[in-house]
């Protein structure tokens, strides 16, 4: 008879747990879908933001149309040290910028959002020196919103014209070739 009861007792602890564990991801899940219901993902900017950020650490000011306008395409990636799938992404990023090096008219805009410069700088310590892109700070999701994004990591792709040409929404391994390709042909 005790062994029925400590079997009960076992199984019971067991429904209980699965029980608030369902209940808990399913409040996760409602929090998820009103706010993502307030964003409207099936529309796209057509043109870059006119939009100035602060480069991390120097805190000067990147005009975006300005950059652009100057004869460059950019390729704008929003990120977090916070984010899982960014982490993982951001050393294939940083590949790319080193195989475009060469490319003088493509600059690299990493935009870190909500994040503190302590976190920025100990995460960037792992790729030494990263002089083929920026790092800029948006840190009240302002600038974040004007691309009417609110998943980490997207990117973005703009011409000279400040038109957009492609977005990408999610993780990317950067250095397939059809990545690298597109980007040379610029």
């Amino acid at each position: 008879m005790k062994m029925n009861q400590k079997l009960l007792f076992v199984l019971s602890i067991i429904i209980i747990t699965f029980g608030y564990i369902t209940y808990q991801s399913m409040k996760l899940e409602n929090k998820f879908t009103s706010f993502n219901s307030s964003f409207n993902t099936d529309s796209i900017i057509k043109e870059l933001p006119n939009i100035k950020l602060k480069e991390f650490k120097t805190n000067k000011e990147f005009d975006l149309h300005k950059l652009a306008t100057s004869g460059n395409n950019l390729v704008i990636h929003f990120w977090a040290t916070w984010c899982a799938p960014c982490e993982k992404e951001f050393p294939e990023l940083v590949k790319l910028t080193k195989l475009l090096e060469t490319k003088k008219d493509v600059k690299f805009l990493f935009i870190a959002v909500n994040d503190t410069d302590i976190k920025i700088s100990k995460f960037l310590k792992k790729f030494k020196k990263y002089n083929n892109f920026s790092i800029l700070i948006d840190n009240k999701n302002m600038h974040q919103k004007s691309f009417g994004t609110f998943r980490l990591p997207e990117t973005f792709l703009f011409d000279k014209k400040l038109n957009i040409i492609k977005k990408f929404v999610g993780q990317q391994e950067w250095t397939q070739k059809h990545f690298v390709d597109q980007l040379n042909s610029l």
